[in-house]
């Protein structure tokens, strides 16, 4: 009894002195003092706070984020006249990270031109849409890689283990969560013996993802060992508009000849090693062996340089050719996709690919908040006779995304679209497969987030492999699914009542 006091006592003390515990100690008192200036304003200068609003209005107009995104923030400043538009010129405007971005982007906006080679594949009239409109983004499609897909975080955990163990030339690792425990512990052995050995290591990883998970000096902890390391858009103690933006991304490269691509981050509960209240973690992965990979070494890089550019030639690091046994008819696209771009990549491919679809498509995700495109292009290919599955967790983790998810689901069933909870825990794979011939697996969520305010990465197939694999996983899958009918389809009145006032602020969700 006394020792489970003494730890819970310890568990309190760490939580006050945490880095967690700061920043929400800053947030709360800016917050207070934005409301108590708002109040001040509205009561002594009522023409400032109008043209505040006013100005915050314009700036809203003008932006380039979607029509959705603006009648989020219009709702904001009408519904907290006082204090919206303070909110959205500090959280929403444009921010200095856009302006880093952007002159990442024009720094290297060449280099996945100049490092083509035969194996990538020419903006040919014939290649498929999907193929044509990613190479005109600057994203090639190769056919010299092998593709490998994984159903289980755990497995390819093993095989990642494997590879960098092989490791001569350097590791990239990049992961929107990082958390000390089993996984990280085995995967920090390995680096740290490779980095001994003169293999160079970096880490990249999201500092709001890791907030509560790792101390604010952990990238310092992890250089002393020889290990580069840096955290994503550090959380600022004062509060600008940069906090929404994330990176949500989840990849390793090893030598620029291999590159996996996760849904899953470095986090004990994703491998099911560590318990959780949602019992099974199910996660899938794509490894890519050959050409392809400098796409995903180029990524990298363009992230690593977005805090402080340190790399200004990525072609030391690009392997020119890669031996490898894949048919000349698989195609390995690689892209991604970045919040200050008005081109919506990730939600751009899954619309090509829905409206591709000739007999079915079948898709995971852990959440389901679609863009009026998405829902629309579900909706009109089940209208013309394509199956449409959607794999979608039992359990929530977030308890308010789960509410708008169930929102969409009678009308999405009223159209045909078919809906299956996966019953034996939580599904956190993100990825959609096509007539068991295309398929794209990645880190994007189907939700606002992911398609318009983080950096996310996937990868679009063609007859590959993996496409095959993930076509079993899918059969395999939907067995251990109930599929959901209106007639048990919860849509209470409690749930009509917090969609009532959740919709509207769905996409800043």
């Amino acid at each position: 009894m006394k020792v489970a006091m003494k730890k819970n006592i310890k568990k309190i003390v760490n939580l006050l002195f945490s880095r967690l515990c700061l920043v929400f100690l800053m947030v709360s008192f800016q917050i207070i003092l934005v409301l108590v200036a708002a109040f001040l304003l509205e009561e002594k200068f009522p023409i400032i706070v109008t043209g505040l609003n006013v100005i915050a209005a314009i700036m809203i107009i003008n932006s380039k984020s979607t029509d959705a995104h603006k009648l989020a923030w219009f709702a904001c400043v009408l519904l907290s006249r006082k204090f919206g538009s303070v909110l959205y010129l500090v959280v929403g405007s444009r921010n200095a990270l856009q302006s880093k971005h952007i002159q990442s982007k024009k720094l290297h906006k060449h280099v996945l031109q100049n490092a083509k080679t035969d194996a990538s594949l020419s903006l040919d009239a014939k290649q498929p849409r999907i193929i044509r409109y990613l190479s005109g983004n600057s994203f090639p499609a190769y056919n010299q890689t092998t593709t490998k897909y994984f159903p289980e975080a755990d497995l390819v955990f093993n095989e990642m283990m494997k590879k960098l163990s092989e490791a001569q030339s350097y590791i990239f690792i990049e992961s929107f969560i990082l958390e000390e425990g089993y996984m990280w512990a085995e995967m920090l052995k390995v680096l740290e013996k490779k980095a001994e050995s003169g293999v160079e290591v970096r880490i990249l990883y999201d500092d709001i993802g890791c907030v509560k998970r790792l101390p604010f000096n952990y990238p310092k902890k992890l250089n002393k060992k020889g290990i580069l390391c840096r955290s994503f858009n550090r959380v600022p103690l004062i509060i600008d508009s940069s906090i929404s933006i994330r990176d949500h991304r989840k990849l390793v490269i090893i030598d620029g000849i291999t590159a996996f691509i996760n849904s899953f981050n470095i986090c004990d509960e994703y491998i099911n090693v560590k318990s959780s209240n949602l019992d099974h973690w199910k996660d899938n992965s794509i490894m890519i062996t050959g050409t392809a990979v400098k796409s995903v070494v180029v990524m990298f890089l363009q992230m690593w340089n977005l805090r402080k550019a340190s790399d200004h030639d990525f072609k030391k690091y690009i392997k020119t050719e890669v031996n490898s046994n894949s048919e000349s008819s698989d195609l390995v696209q690689p892209f991604c996709c970045e919040p200050f771009s008005t081109t919506r990549i990730y939600e751009n491919v899954y619309l090509n690919l829905l409206n591709s679809a000739t007999k079915e498509v079948c898709i995971f995700t852990p959440y389901l908040v679609p863009s009026a495109g998405f829902l629309a292009a579900c909706q009109d290919a089940s209208k013309s006779g394509i199956n449409i599955k959607i794999v979608y967790p039992q359990k929530a983790d977030h308890w308010y995304t789960n509410i708008l998810s169930k929102s969409y689901f009678p009308q999405l069933l009223k159209s045909g679209v078919k809906i299956y909870k996966y019953m034996s825990g939580f599904i956190h794979a993100k990825s959609m497969i096509v007539d068991d011939v295309w398929a794209v697996v990645g880190t994007a969520n189907i939700d606002y987030r992911s398609f318009y305010s983080q950096f996310e990465i996937g990868v679009v197939m063609h007859k590959t492999e993996a496409v095959k694999q993930f076509s079993k996983d899918c059969k395999e899958t939907l067995k251990q699914c109930s599929e959901l009918t209106m007639e048990n389809c919860v849509n209470d009145l409690g749930i009509k009542l917090a969609n009532l006032f959740l919709k509207p602020f769905k996409p800043l969700f």
